[in-house]
Formats: structure tokens, sequence, C-alpha cells
């Protein structure tokens, strides 16, 4: 699952690249998970501020000010289960 806000196909378009990492390897906690966190992510990213407007209907969009986005997701092209 690609996050939402990457706008970018080919990584030498993009300005910001945006990859997870699902590592527990330091982690002493008796409850895993962590590794889960890059994936779940990306999931909630998809559920965006929905708004309408004069009977149009849009979604949140990500704004940088001044600064131009164009965003690779690196890890939605590596399957990591």
């Amino acid at each position: 699952m690609k996050f939402p806000w990457a706008n970018v196909e080919e990584l030498e378009e993009a300005r910001f690249v945006l990859f997870g990492v699902p590592d527990e390897s330091g982690s002493s906690a008796e409850r895993k998970g962590v590794s889960h966190a890059p994936k779940c992510i990306r999931g909630v990213a998809w559920r965006r501020e929905v708004f309408e407007r004069h009977g149009t209907t849009s979604t949140a969009q990500l704004g940088f000010s001044g600064l131009e986005a164009k965003i690779f997701d690196y890890g939605a092209q590596i399957d990591i289960g």
C-alpha cells in the first residue's frame, strides 16, 4: 500500500523519500508488533478528512508552505508482509 500523498513514481523525481523500518531488534517488550508500524501508518494515512463544499467532495491535502512536495514512497515498492 502506497502512502496517499506520495505523488511521484520514480525515486529520481523525488525531493522527499518515505520509507519505514520494521525493526524490533532492540525491543525488550513482551508484546511485539512494532514491525507492523510502517504498514499501519500507511493504512491510517488513507483515512483522511473528507470535506463537502458546494456539492463537491474532496479530501484534505498535504501542504508544505513554500516547498515543492515531490514525495516517493520507497517502502511501498517492497512487500514486507
